[in-house]
């Protein structure tokens, strides 16, 4: 195992990767594993302001991701993909 695979496991860290429905965002964010899902929400919103609504969700695998949810509780694993629903 290398060492930044051993860190990241160590310290429960994922990548996810974002991609919006328009496919103008194909963004990838480290995040832990233990975060709430509205903190990672936050942070890609701060690349990418013009996306932010309070109507906006998340799907994974048809599943929609519970935002006070963390990323554990929302079962988010190393290099999902998440597409985000604009309106």
């Amino acid at each position: 195992m290398n060492i930044v695979l051993s860190l990241k496991t160590k310290l429960q860290i994922i990548t996810l990767n974002f991609i919006s429905s328009d496919e103008n965002i194909k963004y990838s964010l480290l995040c832990k594993k233990t975060e709430k899902f509205s903190k990672i929400e936050e942070l890609l919103y701060e690349n990418f302001p013009q996306y932010k609504s309070p109507n906006n969700y998340f799907l994974i695998n048809n599943n929609r991701i519970i935002k006070d949810r963390t990323l554990e509780e929302n079962i988010l694993q190393e290099n999902d993909i998440l597409e985000l629903f604009n309106y």
